[in-house]
């Protein structure tokens, strides 16, 4: 129970830039949370269906603006039921995909485990944004909460959409998230591992050592790298899409040649949306 509500409140803390746009930094560490409990509990689909009702949840809380519904004939007590049965509709509808990531990520353990921990942080990244991305086929779903849109505060960090488009956002945020949460998986192994009994020579086969060598420096250099690599490399992950959208808004020269552009206001009265709105 506890890991359900923690992915809960990751998804939740990964929603917030949404309606408060200046909090764009918050899903790169919140879903550290998601992928920390992924990671150790065995990439169980509840979890990730947590996430994603806390997520959706959250980003579709403005389905309640439409109350009390005053183009229509309900009282108060059928409209809350209504924006309340449709805000719940399309948080299923939308995290049911995106949960079956962990699934997916169970799969694909064998294969992803054989290059280490970034094997586990890639397939959870990969398999995150290609869902996002095929859930836009679907006809029931409502493709407006990408999680690329929770950084559009922050115009450097939006700019890799230009190479591989949205989903590429998102996989960076995951990616690094995931980095993160290893990292610290890897440090409590690396603590408890102080504490618990050497392994048998029955479990383990030892390599002889060479009159003279020692083994302390290298456990330590080891410990460190493990505990501080995937760190080192998360923050040189978003240090490096930063870098690209700086260069990207300097290097967009501006032409000066006239474009057609097309807008499509989605916020239309359901009153009017189907008749003439010219």
């Amino acid at each position: 129970m506890m890991y359900l509500l923690l992915s809960l409140i990751s998804g939740i803390l990964t929603a917030l830039p949404i309606n408060f746009p200046s909090l764009f930094f918050i899903p790169w560490l919140s879903l550290s949370l998601l992928a920390y409990i992924i990671f150790t509990r065995g990439y169980l689909f509840r979890h990730a269906l947590m996430y994603g009702i806390g997520y959706f949840g959250v980003g579709y809380l403005f389905i309640f603006g439409m109350y009390p519904m005053e183009f229509t004939s309900l009282s108060h007590p059928a409209a809350a039921a209504v924006c309340f049965a449709g805000w719940l509709a399309l948080v299923l509808i939308s995290a049911l995909p995106v949960a079956l990531c962990a699934p997916i990520c169970r799969l694909a353990y064998p294969l992803s485990c054989r290059i280490g921990g970034v094997g586990e942080a890639l397939a959870l990244a990969a398999s995150f944004s290609l869902l996002e991305r095929l859930t836009e086929l679907l006809p029931a779903q409502v493709p407006m909460l990408h999680l690329a849109v929770t950084q559009t505060e922050c115009l450097p960090l939006i700019q890799t959409a230009a190479l591989f488009g949205s989903p590429f956002i998102a996989f960076a945020i995951v990616f690094v998230a995931s980095m993160l949460a290893l990292g610290f998986r890897s440090f409590t192994e690396t603590e408890s591992a102080k504490t618990a009994p050497a392994p048998s020579a029955s479990h383990r086969r030892y390599r002889k050592l060479v009159p003279g060598e020692r083994t302390e420096k290298k456990k330590t250099r080891w410990r460190w790298a493990k505990k501080n690599g995937y760190v080192i490399a998360a923050t040189l992950t978003v240090l490096l899409s930063y870098v690209f959208g700086l260069l990207h808004i300097a290097l967009d020269e501006d032409t000066g040649e006239a474009k057609t552009v097309s807008i499509i206001q989605a916020n239309i009265g359901s009153d009017r949306k189907w008749g003439d709105i010219s």
